[in-house]
């Protein structure tokens, strides 16, 4: 039976290099919304992707909002405005429409009301999309010239996270092509008139972003963008991706998350994965990004694709995480309001597998960070996954014997946190949070008797719930979901939790 769960483990590990490219992620509204309201140039009555069109008013939910399955509000409300502006945009410019004007009109009217039930409640939900204080803003003076009726004293918060978010920006600063920024360049409005050719990067777009190159396409007209958001479309049936490519990020979680699940990968595959990931790192020290080519290095792809190669046998410098220092731990990105806890986590991942001048005090300013940023329960949040389950699960995995004291509790947390039917789950139980939970139980499975059983447990529901559809957690400008990296996770949690079938 062993030998039969290696080589089936492994088949599907092989399956999984072997078709990884620029990235597989499903559709988002709120990129498609940008890219939905794009017109040929000189046929302004005639849309460049009808079928971006298509899928957004497929894409509209009962509740009349835009957005992904669990209810973030700041996904919806993003998701929303940008669809509804998008709307009433093309409804006002007359451009031809597959759908009678009433219903479209119709549509807009019901997001205006979810917005008006829940924008007032945005306070209180801790998932921030990227580039929130950006570009809503933008699409708030839009829908007022519009003439849509919206909630406007619910987004006043809004507007003052843009200038704190601004005032973070020093004197001089100017957005480059690959910059952070970049990648919310819809969120700069007016003022990235007379910069859009220095910001359209590698392969067309603007640092990775579709809805960033639908904003720059809209005023420049540019080929390489509009071949660019061309394939994006084709990837999704009209639907497009919050990001593509994304390319490094891809692969460096498959393999982790493979290595966690103590998956042998046939050489010549595992190999090739390994290949494209040091190349995209390079020979300079300054770290990767999400992707080969655009959107510019950060601390978070830098440190697991860093402890990935160490762990292949690549040498690295680690101290390609030195430019993303600060005195309280790590920055994911220049400029950023908010720091992100897994990219403090994969840090001390990455630190630990090499010793280099400088290791022990960054350590310590990473774990001073992950200490008070651990929440009474035990748990973390973090900016890039809508569940707690993603960071704390990391934190398992990462740091269990180097801060026990730091895991104990998240540990206890894990154990108390198993639903009913075996799985975990913030919104309801998923196989990829469970995934994400057996991956870090079966790492301290002999010290807590208690694991064993969960474990065991948990191995029907994911056995049941492999290959359905599963719901968008990571955090982008909208939730989404990287189908790859949550298969690979959920992969190495059937191989883990195997070993204890018969403990429940």
């Amino acid at each position: 039976m062993g030998a039969s769960l290696d080589a089936t483990a492994r088949s599907c590990a092989e399956a999984l290099l072997a078709g990884m490219a620029g990235g597989e992620m499903d559709p988002v509204a709120y990129d498609t919304a940008w890219v939905a309201r794009l017109v040929r140039r000189g046929d302004p009555r005639q849309l460049l992707f009808p079928e971006s069109l298509a899928w957004l008013l497929d894409a509209q939910r009962e509740d009349g909002s835009w957005g992904a399955g669990p209810e973030t509000l700041h996904d919806r409300i993003a998701a929303t405005l940008a669809a509804i502006t998008t709307l009433a945009d093309l409804l006002r410019r007359d451009v031809a429409l597959a759908a009678p004007p009433e219903a479209v009109r119709a549509q807009v009217r019901a997001g205006e009301a979810y917005c008006h039930r829940r924008a007032p409640d945005l306070a209180r939900d801790p998932w921030e999309t990227v580039g929130f204080e950006l570009v809503v803003p933008v699409l708030l003076d839009e829908a007022r010239d519009l003439g849509l009726a919206l909630p406007w004293d619910a987004f006043g918060p809004v507007g003052e996270r843009r200038a704190a978010k601004l005032a973070r920006l020093p004197q001089g600063w100017r957005q480059q092509a690959g910059a952070a920024m970049t990648h919310t360049l819809e969120g700069w409005g007016a003022a990235a008139e007379g910069r859009l050719p220095s910001l359209r990067g590698a392969g067309g777009s603007c640092a990775n972003s579709p809805s960033a190159t639908a904003f720059h396409y809209a005023r420049s007209h540019d080929d390489s963008a509009r071949s660019y958001l061309r394939a994006c479309v084709a990837r999704g049936a009209g639907g497009v991706a919050d990001v593509y490519p994304f390319d490094v990020f891809e692969h460096a979680w498959v393999l982790d998350h493979l290595a966690v699940g103590g998956i042998d990968v046939p050489p010549a595959v595992f190999g090739q994965a390994v290949r494209h990931l040091a190349a995209a790192w390079g020979d300079g020290g300054r770290g990767v990004g999400i992707a080969s080519t655009g959107l510019e290095a950060d601390a978070d792809d830098t440190a697991v694709v860093a402890a990935v190669l160490v762990r292949a046998g690549v040498p690295v410098d680690v101290r390609a995480l030195s430019p993303f220092r600060r005195p309280r731990g790590f920055a994911c990105f220049p400029f950023e309001r908010n720091p992100s806890v897994s990219a403090n986590i994969h840090a001390a991942y990455a630190l630990r597998a090499l010793p280099f001048p400088g290791r022990e005090d960054a350590l310590a300013a990473v774990h001073g960070f992950l200490a008070d940023m651990r929440r009474p329960e035990g748990c973390w949040l973090d900016k890039w996954h809508a569940s707690p389950w993603y960071p704390t699960c990391r934190a398992v995995v990462a740091l269990g014997g180097l801060w026990p004291e730091l895991v104990a509790p998240a540990v206890e947390w894990l154990l108390d946190g198993q639903r009913a039917d075996g799985s975990w789950g913030h919104f309801w139980g998923t196989a990829e949070e469970t995934a994400y939970a057996v991956e870090a139980l079966s790492q301290v499975a002999g010290d807590h008797p208690a694991a064993a059983g969960a474990l065991a447990r948990a191995r029907p529901f994911l056995a049941q719930e492999r290959g359905r559809p599963r719901p968008a957690l990571w955090i982008g400008k909208g939730l989404y979901h990287p189908r790859r990296v949550v298969d690979a996770a959920v992969l190495a949690a059937l191989r883990l939790s195997a070993a204890f079938a018969g403990a429940a």
